[in-house]
């Protein structure tokens, strides 16, 4: 329940800030939720962090959330049994490709098409000695030979919207 007061809290600063409008309420809460619930459910840890800053001269707000979990490709291992390197790890979860038994895996697509095609935002998520970043329509994928994240780091901008976002073509399920 401390888990679900800090997001409602965390979310009425960020409206209180962008004062959106309901339509993007919705795009801006469903990132988070997914995101932050991915903590609890593949990171085996039982703490994550969030942070927010909004630039009121440039018009934008940046969103992290982080976890010192397992990992995406340690989370596939355990779980599935799939021994993959980090930037595969990443592409699975890109690609809806659950960690967890069931068939649902889309959180992690689904809130990186939120942030970018309906928000117009960038979204760069790192795990392990991989990056992947997407903004409009490029997305990239970095080895990162001289570093290591233990857990998941995914951090993403979005310009203060000016306009209502329909979320739903960019949900699956």
């Amino acid at each position: 329940m401390e888990r679900a007061k800090l997001q409602s809290e965390f979310l009425k600063m960020i409206y209180k800030v962008l004062s959106p409008s309901v339509e993007v309420k919705n795009a801006i809460y469903y990132p988070i939720e997914e995101l932050v619930e991915n903590i609890f459910q593949h990171s085996q840890r039982n703490e994550g962090f969030v942070f927010a800053q909004y630039y009121p001269t440039k018009k934008f707000l940046e969103l992290s959330i982080v976890d010192r979990g397992i990992g995406i490709a340690n989370s596939y291992k355990k779980r599935r049994g799939l021994e993959v390197s980090d930037e595969e790890a990443i592409k699975l979860a890109l690609e809806g490709y659950s960690a967890k038994d069931d068939s649902r895996g889309y959180g992690v697509r689904t809130s990186k098409r939120v942030i970018c095609e309906g928000l117009g935002g960038e979204f760069l998520l790192i795990s392990g000695s991989a990056a992947f970043y997407s903004s409009d329509n490029n997305n990239l994928m970095y080895k990162l030979p001289d570093f290591y994240w233990d857990g998941v780091i995914i951090s993403y901008k979005i310009p203060k919207p000016k306009r209502p976002v329909d979320i739903y073509p960019f949900l699956e399920g």
